[in-house]
């Protein structure tokens, strides 16, 4: 007995209880859920589908929203970083509120910020259920008013009228009354729903377009495998400041995220800049001019928003060149040629959103050397061959929105086989041309 008033009680108290308004809820799948559990708590959310814009239409918000008698439709509209969320009113389709969550585009976050939380309860608060036009539910006219339209008697025997007044003529009246047909006012008819417009293709979460510039530092250091003459110099390279430059572009992500948003071009320089060394132990000092530059397509495989493989295809110049004498004039260049690397280039990269607005990317590349400057003068090498191979990483963290603070360093060897001839001046087998660079900057990016 006792069981069964507990069950009663709850009961009473589950149907006395107020029951929570209903949203309708359309848009992006993943932020829809978040949005969905921050409001749980006061509202009953609902899914509906419409096109995912601020455009929709007052009869369709109406169309959605009167069947499940919601007081207002929250669309979730998915644009590139950003995530849009547009409350309608329900009562008449008109937009009470849009609230903008930046970053949430790239991934939906798992609770929504405090302050989009106020804003959507405050929109939400100002929205009302559709109710139908007065005109529905206007009272007919009372019969009184029926029986005064109706026409006059005939004039012609006004006499017989007054004195023998016939006794039914009042139920005539009456029974004309309640044959006559009420007026009636004729509803509104229902609007036919509009044909949903075809969905607008989306831009991709990814970048569409990627400028960095920065500067930093870079070191050389050339070295003789086999070597049998003494004659060559060694030429280890002290740090020398180097201007850094890269702009890569995705022209389709800027429209579209199907396959064309995935393929793009790059270009990067390295300008060397304040390169000396000095010579042995000696103040006389060298100067150098150098620069490596690199260009070719790109395509993008997206494996989610935060992750994505790319390759690339293209060439590369890399120069490097020492003045004849020293500054001073006292000393002469050793016996060290002038670089001219140049050739096709291959490579794999990935791009890692670790967290938040901190992301990490890796690169590694191959290259064919089809020209090597001075290697291939009479007096060195002229049937030496050559490929190198690069790795490098960057890690940058988004400071402000589009822009990020950047620092970089990459490994890259040049593998030198120089097949000297019997007859040649400098005999060695191999050389080994590696350079180190670390560079740091701004990133934009959109």
């Amino acid at each position: 007995m006792r069981v069964f008033v507990a069950y009663l009680m709850l009961a009473t108290v589950a149907v006395a209880a107020p029951k929570k308004p209903v949203v309708a809820l359309s848009g992006d799948k993943a932020m829809a859920k978040t949005v969905s559990k921050g409001l749980s708590g006061r509202y009953t959310l609902k899914p509906v589908k419409v096109p995912a814009t601020r455009a929709i239409g007052p009869e369709r918000v109406v169309e959605v929203t009167k069947p499940l008698k919601a007081i207002a439709l929250i669309n979730v509209i998915k644009k590139g970083k950003n995530v849009s969320l547009v409350v309608f009113n329900a009562a008449d389709g008109s937009t009470i509120d849009s609230v903008e969550v930046v970053g949430a585009g790239r991934k939906a976050p798992r609770t929504l910020p405090k302050p989009t939380l106020a804003a959507l309860t405050f929109a939400l608060g100002n929205a009302q259920v559709w109710t139908p036009p007065a005109a529905e539910s206007r009272p007919a006219e009372p019969p009184a008013e029926v029986a005064s339209k109706e026409p006059e008697r005939p004039a012609e025997k006004p006499v017989e009228k007054a004195k023998e007044p016939e006794p039914k003529q009042e139920p005539k009246s009456v029974a004309r009354t309640e044959t006559k047909p009420e007026p009636t006012v004729e509803s509104a008819p229902e609007p036919e729903p509009e044909a949903e417009p075809e969905s607008q293709p989306s831009p991709s979460p990814h970048y569409a377009f990627r400028a960095s510039v920065g500067g930093g530092i870079f070191n050389r250091n050339l070295s003789w495998i086999n070597a049998q003459s003494t004659a060559l110099g060694n030429s280890p390279h002290p740090a020398s400041g180097v201007l850094s430059i890269d702009l890569s572009t995705y022209p389709g992500a800027a429209f579209t995220s199907n396959a064309l948003a995935h393929i793009g071009a790059f270009v990067s320089a390295d300008i060397g800049a304040n390169m000396r060394s000095r010579y042995g132990d000696t103040e006389s000092l060298f100067l150098h001019e150098g620069m490596r530059a690199r260009t070719g397509l790109l395509g993008r495989l997206p494996l989610a928003d935060t992750f994505s493989l790319f390759a690339h295809a293209g060439w590369q110049w890399h120069k490097l060149s020492t003045t004849r004498t020293t500054t001073d004039g006292l000393i002469g260049r050793p016996a060290v040629p002038d670089v001219a690397f140049d050739g096709p280039r291959f490579g794999l990269g990935l791009r890692w959103q670790i967290v938040g607005p901190l992301e990490l990317e890796v690169t590694g590349g191959f290259q064919v050397l089809t020209r090597l400057g001075e290697f291939h003068d009479a007096g060195f090498w002229p049937d030496a061959r050559g490929l190198s191979a690069d790795a490098g990483g960057a890690l940058s963290v988004e400071v402000v929105p589009n822009l990020r603070l950047r620092a970089g360093f990459e490994w890259q060897r040049y593998f030198l086989s120089l097949n000297p001839g019997a007859d040649a001046q400098y005999v060695v087998s191999n050389a080994g041309d590696q350079y180190l660079w670390a560079t740091g900057g701004l990133q934009w990016s959109m």
